[in-house]
């Protein structure tokens, strides 16, 4: 949902959440250019910029999720330029 809203440019909050379990997903997000105010079970969205491309390589918790890779990639078609996602979790086979 956050970074639905910074897709859009909207400002949102998420509620029922515990922020140190996506800190790695603020992380980068912050690295893009969001800011958040974070309470203790809520995110609230309150500032996107211009975003700014990222390179983000997967990891296991408490690093940045696989599963979320999809809406990073969403997110990277708005950003300045080129981001570079890269799987580490799952062996890709050729």
């Amino acid at each position: 949902l956050l970074m639905a809203g910074a897709m859009t440019q909207s400002p949102l909050t998420v509620k029922g959440i515990n922020p140190t379990h996506i800190a790695a997903v603020l992380e980068v997000m912050t690295s893009m250019g969001m800011e958040f105010k974070l309470g203790d079970d809520q995110v609230e969205l309150v500032k996107i910029g211009a975003l700014e491309p990222v390179h983000v390589a997967t990891k296991p918790y408490p690093g940045f999720p696989t599963d979320l890779q999809a809406q990073l990639m969403a997110l990277c078609l708005v950003a300045s330029g080129p981001s570079v996602i890269s799987e580490t979790i799952f062996l890709i086979r050729r």
